[in-house]
């Protein structure tokens, strides 16, 4: 039988869904969204599936390089699961409704948790290129100061006053702080803050930003768990910190980010796949994961 997305969702969501769940064979349980230089943590897991954003109906492509611009579908301890192999930001267009339009068909696939990796700037100075954060709360500038995710109608499923102080799964955050301790990398726990983009901030920002209670600053993620929360659905976010805010780098910025995330692949590749091993209920052996 051929799986169907879900009723409740927008038909332009729906109609994505259908398009990426016509190539799997199970329903997705999950979905992990893949930030700028992270496209290869896809490889630890087996793929089934592999379509290009252009090739789905009313889905927006993305144009950052470090974004490869694919939903993966993948297998994980037998189970399928998807990958956004890239996403889409505010600043490529002006407004969050392509980056809607993702979350949401993902959301229609029938996924019950979404993991969301980012790259981001250091606003804590105890936090060093390399390090990991495991979000746990966030400051969504653009939504504060008008441009919010959830402006507009308000679309099936999600109330119209969405309650955003429980984001972030507390279940998926433990997990992901107990597989933490397996690696080989600095994990912090901390508040991450989403500006718009495309500018990296001054020093000011920076410092503004820290006196805000930011831990660590980029261009995504907060929107896009304010969208899942809204369809219903858990969400666990990952960042890893990739430069210091407000200091000059003096070279290609964003390149250097992208090589900065791309060395700390392998760290983000074995919290997410320990996290999804505890989501579809295959648990990892104790060697993997320990008590923090």
């Amino acid at each position: 039988m051929a799986l169907r997305p879900r009723h409740d969702m927008p038909a332009s969501a729906r109609a994505a869904a259908a398009g990426i769940l016509q190539q799997l064979p199970k329903r997705p349980r999950l979905a992990i969204v893949l930030g700028s230089g992270l496209g290869a943590v896809s490889e630890r897991w087996p793929a089934v599936s592999s379509t290009p954003f252009r090739d789905l109906p009313g889905m927006p492509s993305a144009t950052v390089e470090g974004h490869a611009g694919r939903v993966l579908g993948i297998e994980i301890a037998g189970e399928s699961a998807l990958i956004l192999q890239g996403r889409v930001h505010f600043y490529e267009s002006g407004s969050f409704e392509p980056v809607a339009a993702w979350v949401r068909a993902l959301c229609a696939c029938g996924i019950e948790a979404l993991l969301l990796t980012n790259a981001a700037g250091s606003l804590n100075p105890a936090y060093r290129t390399g390090d990991l954060m495991i979000v746990r709360d966030h400051v969504c500038l653009p939504a504060l100061t008008g441009p919010n995710p959830l402006a507009g109608p308000n679309l099936e499923p999600g109330p119209r006053f969405l309650t955003a102080a429980d984001c972030y799964d507390p279940q998926l955050y433990v997990w992901a702080g107990e597989a933490a301790a397996a690696v080989e990398a600095r994990v912090h726990s901390g508040i991450y803050c989403q500006v718009a983009g495309p500018t990296y901030e001054t020093g000011a920002e920076a410092r503004a930003l820290g006196r805000l209670g930011a831990d660590a600053v980029g261009m995504s993620t907060a929107a896009e768990a304010l969208l899942a929360r809204h369809c219903g659905v858990r969400v666990l976010a990952l960042s890893t910190i990739t430069n210091a805010s407000g200091e000059a780098s003096g070279g290609d910025e964003h390149r250097e980010v992208v090589a900065a995330a791309t060395r700390a692949a392998n760290s983000v590749g074995e919290i997410l796949d320990a996290v999804a091993r505890r989501l579809v209920g295959d648990q990892p052996s104790a060697s993997a994961i320990s008590s923090r």
